[in-house]
């Protein structure tokens, strides 16, 4: 199954969730807290930038048509 990329998900985003996959299958291969504490700090810091670059992907499209109404709601929607 091969999903379809938002616009806001870059490269190096994806590329980020890959070795974010391969810290957690480390951990779930060898549980022990060092893995563990690797891939929650990962996952955490991850999240962050994923959130960081949805948030600013969605300003500049909403910025662009903030004086289309009709435009701005197809976003939002």
């Amino acid at each position: 199954m091969h999903l379809k990329n938002p616009g806001w998900l870059s490269t190096g985003l994806l590329k980020s969730i890959k070795r974010k996959y391969s810290l957690y299958k480390k951990f779930l291969k060898s549980p022990s807290p060092f893995n563990e504490s690797s891939y929650k700090t990962y996952r955490n810091k991850l999240n962050h930038y994923l959130r960081l670059a949805k948030r600013s992907y969605y300003e500049v499209k909403l910025k662009t048509l903030k004086n289309n109404i009709k435009g701005t709601w197809n976003i939002l929607n």
